[in-house]
This record gives structure tokens, C-alpha cells and sequence, in this order.
């Protein structure tokens, strides 16, 4: 019997996190054995590892060995060779997503649909410590040795940072605020859940409108469960204004970039207003892209169904899951979306792929709060690869440098980007 996708998503988000019960695992595995030659089925676990990864970085390799092994956990599981054990599995599989599994020959059974790494040939890897590049080289494959960058003070990554602004114009630092109870607004509770998550618990109903914004700086990232419980994502320099009940409707506005689990209602749609564009949706998880310094404004559809409209043209289109609606200057266009690519922000990674020179700098400048200028002619090069979010910006420039980029740092947290030495 096939299982409904957000049953799998739901499994397989137990799974990784170690809290599936023997039952669970059950329910998981026979899911796996059913879906082994399905490739629709196959998406579903695909996108369940986009939406949990069991690692900082999961490549389409990394997703082809984590399918083959656990393939052959279920051949051994039928024949009664080993128990279900919750805590053993979840070790097992951090395993297979580091390629530490052992054979990773193809399984009898099945496939893992591949992803548009596969594309690649001049890949050159390298291992820098918890932290794994992809390179593409247009000149012959060869070894290089990193090289120190000039930045004489490193600059640590962005973390858990927002501020809350209440109906009222006053805020809240949330990460210096303790857990707990922060405020009320009218029957509304505010309460920090850790360091970086905050959660509306909605009262009476019957209560004045009010609104409260939530912001990330540069540097900045929260969680958010709005008073429906529908979860939200802020990335860097990003924020949410919405009512603290929702009573007719659910309308919010966001800006930068957000993604969101909504909870359904079909009695109240969920609309959500970015920069120039409406998202319309009942119960889904998808991704915004709307900063203002970004040519296009992209939404992502992870599942379940949104309309985009664009407001200027007052056109609209209806996506599907894995599709991504992006609005250009010269209207809206519908294309198949990398969702591993889409939500690697939300998964701490910084993705590279298919990037020019100054989409990658402005990642880099949300996250680590710097100001990107450019000294010359502006490098004309484009990227593939990874890094986690994690790591102090003189990681990822050493790895930028092998392209032929050059950089310094100046005060102010300023980084300039020289010429080409290639």
C-alpha cells in the first residue's frame, strides 16, 4: 500500500532524528521495498532528504548511497538478519550519508533518481576540515593546494539573531532575550522556545487586529510558529509581519528570503505578499526569494499547491511540487526547481551551483555582515559546489581563491574583490 507523502515525509523526518519508534521504522521500510522500482515514489524520498538531510551536506552521491543502503537494510531486515533498533539506525545512516557504508555498489532492486550534479565532469574535490567543496575548472583536472586568504581577522558565520517589534513600535533582541514568556499581545502569548525559535500561542479569538514584525539582520537567522502553527524560516536579512491571531484571514508580508510549513485550513487561505508577487496557498511547504537586490524573485513549491501572481502584470500561475515560478522584469516564467538547491540555506549549507561571481558574494555578504565591493573588472565566473554555514569566512574564501579570485579585507568589514589572476 502506498503511503501518503506527507506519512513518508513525516517517517523519514523521524528517522533521521533518531525518535522513530521500531513501529515507525516498520512503516519506513516497507515503504522503501514498495517504492524500489517507482520513480514518483523515489521523488518522495528524495525530497524528504532535501527537506531533512542527515548531514551538513548531502550530494546526489551521498543520496544514492543513503537509497542503496537502506535497500540493503531491508533485504536483511525481511530475512530477520538484524533487529529494528532506533538509536543503531540513526548511526547507521549518518554513516551511508558520508559514504562510510561499504560497498556502494548498485542495488539489485532499485535507482536513486539522479540530480543535475550529475552534469558535471571536471569536478575537482577537496577536503578542507568538516567542510566539502565542488569545484568546475574549465582547464585540465589537477591537484592544487589551498592558500591562505589575506583576511587578517576571520569573521565568524551568522547565527540564531531577529528582533521582534510588537504592535506597539517597541522590540526585543531575541538573542539575548531568556526562554520563555517574552510578551503578551491582547490574549496572544510570545515565547522564546530556545535560541533560535519563537512560538505564538493564540488565545480567545475575539481580539483586536494587532501586528508584530520579526527581522533578521546580516548575520541573522530564526524560526517562527505563527499562532495557525504554520512554521517559518527567516534567512539572513529577511522578515515576517503578520497579525498576532488570525481571525478572518491569514495574511502576512515577508521580505528577503523565508521558507514555510503553512498549516491548513481551507476555510483560510494563506496568502503571503513579497515583493511584488502573492503566494496563495490552503496547506504546503515552499520557499521565497524576494531581495531586493536579486535580479528575479523565485517561489519554490516543495508540495502541496500555491498560485503565484504577479501583482504589476495581474498574472498568475499555479505551480506544482518541484516546480519554481520566477518573476523577471519580463514576466513570469514556470521551471523545474533543484530543491535541495533551493532549501540548502534552511539545511546550513551555502550553495555555489551554477552561481555567477556576484550571486555568490551576495550570499556571502547576508551571512557573515559584510560589505562586498569590487576593485577593476569584475571577474567573469561561475561555480558549482557547497560549504556549510558554519564555517568563518576565511573557509570560504580560500576556496573562491582557486578560481583565480582575489581578495582583502579593509575596515569596516569591508571585502574587495581584485582582478582575476587567471
Amino acid at each position: 500500500m502506498q503511503l501518503p507523502k506527507q506519512t513518508i515525509f513525516h517517517l523519514w523526518e523521524q528517522y533521521v532524528s533518531g525518535r522513530a519508534s521500531s513501529e515507525e521504522l516498520n512503516q519506513l521500510y516497507d515503504a522503501i521495498r514498495n517504492a524500489a522500482h517507482d520513480d514518483e515514489n523515489i521523488q518522495l524520498f528524495q525530497q524528504s532528504m532535501a527537506k531533512y538531510p542527515p548531514s551538513n551536506s548531502l550530494s546526489d552521491d551521498s543520496q544514492a548511497n543513503i537509497w542503496n543502503h537502506l535497500l540493503q537494510l531491508t533485504d536483511k531486515i525481511s530475512k530477520d538478519e538484524i533487529e529494528i533498533s532506533p538509536s543503531a539506525f540513526k548511526a547507521d545512516l549518518k554513516s551511508a550519508a558520508n559514504g562510510l557504508s561499504g560497498s556502494r555498489s548498485p542495488s539489485r532492486r532499485g535507482h536513486f533518481l539522479r540530480t543535475p550534479w550529475s552534469r558535471y565532469a571536471a569536478v575537482l574535490l577537496l577536503v578542507v576540515g568538516t567542510a566539502t567543496f565542488l569545484y568546475l575548472n574549465h582547464q585540465p583536472q589537477k591537484e592544487i593546494t589551498l592558500k591562505k586568504t589575506s583576511v587578517q581577522r576571520d569573521i565568524a558565520p551568522g547565527g540564531n539573531r531577529a528582533i521582534l517589534t510588537l504592535a506597539d513600535g517597541s522590540t526585543i533582541v531575541l538573542d539575548s532575550a531568556a526562554i520563555g514568556s517574552l510578551a503578551d499581545q491582547g490574549n496572544t502569548k510570545i515565547m522564546k522556545l530556545d535560541a533560535g525559535s519563537l512560538a505564538y500561542q493564540a488565545g480567545n479569538a475575539d481580539q483586536e487586529t494587532m501586528y508584530n514584525t520579526i527581522s533578521t539582520p546580516k548575520g541573522g537567522q530564526y524560526q517562527i510558529v505563527l499562532p495557525d502553527g504554520t512554521k517559518v524560516w527567516l534567512n539572513a536579512a529577511s522578515s515576517i509581519t503578520f497579525p498576532i491571531a488570525f481571525i478572518k484571514e491569514r495574511r502576512v508580508s515577508v521580505t528577503g528570503e523565508v521558507y514555510m510549513e503553512v498549516t491548513k485550513d481551507k476555510a483560510k487561505p494563506f496568502i503571503v505578499k513579497a515583493n511584488g508577487m502573492d503566494v496563495q496557498v490552503i496547506g504546503t511547504s515552499f520557499n521565497i526569494n524576494s531581495y531586493l537586490d536579486e535580479k528575479d524573485i523565485r517561489a519554490t513549491l516543495i508540495d502541496g499547491s500555491v498560485r503565484v501572481e504577479d501583482r504589476d502584470r495581474h498574472a498568475s500561475v499555479l505551480l506544482k511540487p518541484n516546480q519554481q515560478a520566477i518573476i523577471t522584469k519580463n514576466g513570469t516564467m514556470v521551471s523545474p526547481a533543484n530543491i535541495a538547491q533551493t532549501l540548502a540555506w534552511k539545511n546550513g549549507i551555502i550553495n555555489f551551483q551554477d552561481k555567477s561571481l556576484q550571486e555568490v558574494m551576495r550570499q556571502i555578504a547576508r551571512w557573515y555582515n559584510i560589505e562586498v565591493v569590487y576593485e577593476g573588472k569584475i571577474p567573469d565566473l561561475s561555480f558549482i559546489g557547497e560549504i556549510g554555514r558554519d564555517v568563518n569566512l576565511s573557509s570560504v574564501l580560500n576556496f573562491l581563491e582557486q578560481s583565480g579570485v582575489n581578495f582583502k579585507m579593509e575596515e569596516g568589514q569591508k571585502l574587495v574583490v581584485l582582478p582575476s589572476s587567471k
